[in-house]
């Protein structure tokens, strides 16, 4: 569906090459050593990455990180679930996650980001990830869909946990940390999360 834009009706994946250009460009411009990519499936946003940091890849599934070693023999891998990062000894200067968080659900999706902000001393953290910018706005887009017959898209989108921009700044204020946001396209934010 990302590569060949097949079935994508709710334009989920428009601008994902851009956007992952962007992240990568944001990322350069710290002049940080290393990166953890957070659910980082293949390595497609930080692969290209490993040729000049150090880029730690995390994902839980064996195939992911299977082709992302193939694909980028100098990003490091673990196997490994985004909500239990234990065993996990790097520290890096940033840590990204790019269209992950929104199949958890909301104390999932804490603990993610509790655990992103962990490996991270700078605490800085860039998620890209599907958002609606308040509950109105999700409401609308809920009656447009129902209005427009397309139950069956607004019943796909329901089975996610789209964030609430609304939510999550609070979230991110209530422990003392800062945010900026970007809507993208459609349902794609870009959320940047530092001290």
């Amino acid at each position: 569906m990302v590569q060949e834009k097949s079935g994508d009706e709710l334009g989920l994946f428009d601008k994902y090459e851009e956007t992952f250009i962007k992240i990568r460009d944001k990322i350069t411009g710290y002049d940080i050593k290393n990166v953890i990519d957070f659910g980082c499936g293949t390595g497609n946003l930080c692969g290209l990455l490993s040729e000049k940091i150090n880029v730690l890849g995390i994902d839980k599934s064996v195939e992911m990180i299977q082709e992302g070693k193939r694909k980028y023999p100098k990003m490091n891998f673990i196997e490994c679930s985004i909500l239990d990062v234990s065993s996990i000894k790097e520290k890096a200067d940033i840590v990204v996650s790019s269209y992950v968080l929104h199949g958890l659900n909301e104390e999932e999706k804490r603990k993610a980001l509790s655990n992103m902000l962990l490996l991270n001393d700078q605490k800085r953290v860039i998620l890209i990830d599907f958002m609606f910018e308040n509950m109105k706005s999700k409401e609308e887009y809920k009656e447009n869909l129902l209005r427009n017959n397309r139950p069956d898209l607004w019943k796909f989108i329901e089975s996610k946990n789209f964030f609430i921009v609304e939510e999550l700044r609070k979230y991110v204020e209530e422990n003392n940390l800062k945010i900026t946001l970007e809507h993208v396209v459609n349902f794609t934010w870009i959320a940047e999360i530092y001290k």
